[in-house]
């Protein structure tokens, strides 16, 4: 009997140990520019999804479905100051999804796919609380969410080994725009004794409301890979 559905199950994860940027700042003594370095972060990605099936010709196939997405993202602490994480989300939602399958010879096929999803969870922060000169205290870290927007493209050409194992080689790009939600943190600077003799100490407590914008999450690559059918 021909099947007329599919369920689809796929997790990865991404670490990126070495983040930085070049940062370009105007003074009064010109433009300076530097390397500013990021700690290290790690984003994770699963995925379930169900497929109906369409057999538009004999060997050409449609498929068409909705789904759930998980999206965390970590970026670790220094240990010294804010212990193993410096700030995690945990976000989940729908998600639809579009496949099609082309056999254009009797093991070969080409294969393109779309997604479009929303997920949005939960933060978790903890702020850079102690160095040598400065004591940080964070409020209005609470009820804070992340929200990612984005769609996912893959292309692959597979050849079938077996009846239920192909094997294929494909490209991969996934684009996502992050969003802060119900953002309202305040941190409370406390200046400590300064151990540089030339610079002298302030008694008083900066306090700063942060704003922070959305950024743009773009992976892409090739890949090797095997699916099983049952």
């Amino acid at each position: 009997m021909e099947k007329k559905f599919r369920i689809e199950v796929s997790a990865y994860e991404i670490e990126l140990a070495n983040p930085n940027t070049n940062v370009i700042e105007s003074g009064t003594l010109g433009y300076e520019t530097r390397k500013q370095y990021f700690n290290p972060m790690l984003r994770s990605e699963a995925e379930l999804n169900y497929y109906k099936i369409l057999n538009l010709y004999p060997n050409w196939d449609f498929f068409a479905g909705a789904g759930i997405r998980n999206i965390n993202k970590y970026k670790y602490g220094y240990f010294l100051r804010e212990g193993v994480y410096e700030e995690y989300f945990y976000t989940y939602g729908p998600q639809f999804v579009f496949r099609t399958e082309y056999r254009f010879a009797e093991n070969w096929s080409l294969s393109l796919a779309a997604d479009l999803f929303y997920t949005q969870g939960t933060r978790f922060y903890k702020p850079q609380a102690l160095t040598l000169e400065s004591m940080t205290v964070s409020a209005g870290t609470a009820g804070a969410q992340g929200i990612y927007r984005g769609y996912e493209l893959d292309i692959s050409l597979g050849y079938r080994v077996f009846d239920a194992v192909k094997f294929f080689v494909g490209y991969n790009y996934i684009y996502s725009y992050f969003s802060y939600y119900s953002f309202h943190q305040t941190d409370i600077r406390l200046q400590t004794s300064s151990l540089d003799p030339f610079i002298s100490e302030n008694s008083s407590a900066p306090i700063l409301h942060m704003f922070r914008s959305g950024n743009h999450d773009i992976l892409q690559g090739l890949y090797l890979g095997m699916s099983v059918s049952f």
